[in-house]
């Protein structure tokens, strides 16, 4: 007598639709004169991981979130912000891009998901 054992993994692949990015609300998409680290970057809503870079190397590691202000800076771009992200200190006369992951979309295998791809939301510049 022999015993057949069957192993049958499902798998169901994963489908999301694409999210707008994030929007830049402070500094503004293109500023320039930005102090030069110790402010709050601000979005129009959360992504993560947020960091910046230097002409396309990244020059500052993660940044950590942080608690929007209230009420924002009379030049910021939007009335609402959904997130704040803290910067440290930075080179002065420096562009600076602001770099956040490409929202996911499409179908793929939870087993084997896309790689993340990278997006700029915009730069800003040093005073």
């Amino acid at each position: 007598m022999s015993i057949l054992i069957a192993s049958v993994t499902l798998v169901a692949n994963i489908c999301v639709m694409a999210v707008s990015p994030a929007k830049m609300v402070y500094p503004a998409k293109g500023a320039t004169n930005v102090p030069d680290g110790g402010f709050t970057l601000l979005l129009s809503h959360s992504e993560s991981p947020v960091s910046l870079a230097i002409a396309g190397v990244t020059a500052v590691p993660t940044l950590q979130e942080a608690t929007a202000p209230s009420p924002l800076r009379s030049d910021s771009t939007s009335a609402a912000s959904k997130a704040g992200y803290v910067v440290p200190k930075l080179q002065p006369k420096t562009t600076y891009q602001v770099i956040v992951p490409l929202p996911a979309s499409g179908c793929y295998d939870p087993n084997h998901p896309p790689a993340p791809q990278m997006t700029t939301l915009g730069t800003f510049t040093t005073q």
